[in-house]
C-alpha cells in the first residue's frame, strides 16, 4: 500500500534546487524509465523521476495539474516526514500548495 501527495503550482519548479536545498540527502535512481548515473543529477524537464532516501524510494511523476509523489510500500514515520518536506518544498517553490495523504 503506497501513499500519494499532490502538488499543485502555479509557477515552473526548479526540481533540481529544491532538492539540494532540502536537509536530505536525495539520491536520483530513475529518470523517465532509465537508470540515472551516480553523478547525474536532476533534468530540468522529466516525465518521471525516483528518488532514494535511506533505502526506500519516491516517485515524482509529471502531469498537467502538478506533480505526484509516490510512494509504493508502507513507508517509516521518518521517510514519510521526509517526502512531507519534499513536497511542501517543491510546493513552495511553485507558488503552489500540497494535498498530502490522509494519515
Amino acid at each position: 500500500m503506497g501513499m500519494t501527495w499532490t502538488v499543485m503550482h502555479r509557477g515552473k519548479i526548479d526540481t533540481a534546487s529544491v532538492i539540494a536545498g532540502l536537509q536530505d540527502p536525495w539520491q536520483l535512481r530513475l529518470v523517465d524509465g532509465l537508470p540515472a548515473f551516480p553523478n547525474e543529477s536532476v533534468p530540468e524537464e522529466f516525465q518521471e523521476i525516483r528518488l532514494a532516501l535511506n533505502g526506500c524510494m519516491v516517485t515524482l511523476i509529471a502531469g498537467e495539474s502538478g506533480l505526484k509523489l509516490v510512494t509504493w510500500s508502507s513507508i517509516d514515520p521518518m521517510f514519510k516526514q521526509a517526502v512531507d518536506r519534499l513536497a511542501e518544498g517543491l510546493a513552495s517553490a511553485g507558488d503552489g500548495s500540497v494535498a498530502a495523504p490522509s494519515e
